[in-house]
């Protein structure tokens, strides 16, 4: 059949002739899959954008967290124990402490948890009169801030000269003379035939260290039976004559009796007497100078300060007061 273009009028064909003119059937289909695509793109390509933000947002927050983790060693009902807690831990921990826990620093932080646990159950006790603690801990921060400040703005600023400390070392050699030192590894058990296997299980090569953190009844099998450097001097004599015969990594081959138990003794290294460099004296005669400078220094800048400062003393009060020391 064939096909038949509708009729028109004359006027509408004029209108649709002119209209193909102006704009021609490609241009036009262009314009509409142009416009398609266009908006398909947009539709697609927004989603996927945020969904990519969100993924790489979380990543962070994984990193992020995997990094808090990897610092935390601990957490004690909650709350997390960081590596930088256990280091200002030792920092503030008296010089004995650090030299105990060099051998296995899991006893601070043991020491730390033992603490935060004390710290937890007495900050719910009714018992405790808090008024009193505030109290304290004001005093101890007015001492603490004195005490840095007197460091800070005044014992940095004292000097020392070298010729004083020369002339000091040169006038005071026998204080920088180091008596002859030791290094004692021991092993302490409670009966003698077990110290005489141990030392049989010794002389057939076990190590002295990883015996002792088994086997010894002394506190210093924490550290494998280290003594640490001793004086030979304050050594008991018997002591004393059984290492000076001993040198360095040899083990007395008997077991010694003390009130504490059975003892195995290993000599780990020797010091020689000596007098001290003035290169290794220089810190602790500066020191010296400063602490005893340091007093003269403190007082002239209260007396200035008095001077300065407004101070009004109630004598009646005074007498009050003397009363109570009565």
């Amino acid at each position: 059949m064939k096909y038949e273009k509708p009729y028109l009028p004359e006027k509408f064909k004029k209108r649709r002739e002119k209209m193909d003119s102006l704009f021609p059937m490609k241009f036009k289909e262009k314009i509409k899959f142009k416009f398609i695509d266009v908006f398909n793109k947009k539709f697609v390509f927004i989603p996927l954008l945020c969904i990519l933000i969100i993924l790489i947002l979380f990543l962070l927050y994984l990193k992020l967290s995997i990094f808090k983790k990897s610092e935390i060693l601990a957490i004690i009902n909650n709350r997390p124990v960081k590596i930088q807690d256990i280091l200002q831990e030792i920092q503030y921990s008296p010089e004995f402490y650090k030299e105990y826990i060099k051998g296995d620093p899991t006893v601070l932080l043991n020491d730390y948890i033992n603490q935060i646990l004390l710290y937890q159950v007495a900050k719910k006790s009714r018992n405790i009169d808090k008024k009193k603690i505030n109290a304290m801990v004001q005093r101890y921060k007015q001492e603490l801030l004195v005490k840095e400040f007197i460091e800070n703005e005044i014992a940095k600023k004292i000097e020392v000269s070298p010729e004083e400390i020369n002339n000091y070392y040169y006038t005071h050699l026998k204080e920088f003379i180091i008596p002859e030192k030791v290094r004692i590894y021991e092993i302490v058990i409670g009966s003698e035939e077990k110290a005489k296997n141990i030392l049989n299980r010794l002389i057939a090569g076990e190590k002295f260290e990883s015996i002792a953190m088994k086997e010894s009844i002394s506190p210093t099998k924490e550290k494998g039976g280290d003594l640490g450097w001793i004086d030979v001097n304050k050594l008991q004599p018997e002591i004393k004559n059984i290492v000076s015969m001993l040198e360095p990594g040899q083990i007395f081959g008997d077991v010694i009796k003390t009130e504490l138990g059975y003892h195995i003794i290993k000599v780990a290294g020797k010091g020689p007497t000596r007098i001290q460099t003035l290169e290794e004296a220089t810190p602790s005669i500066k020191n010296l100078f400063v602490s005893q400078r340091k007093k003269k220094e403190v007082e002239n800048f209260i007396n200035q300060l008095r001077e300065k400062s407004k101070i009004a003393i109630f004598e009646g009060n005074i007498k009050k007061f003397k009363q109570e020391f009565e």
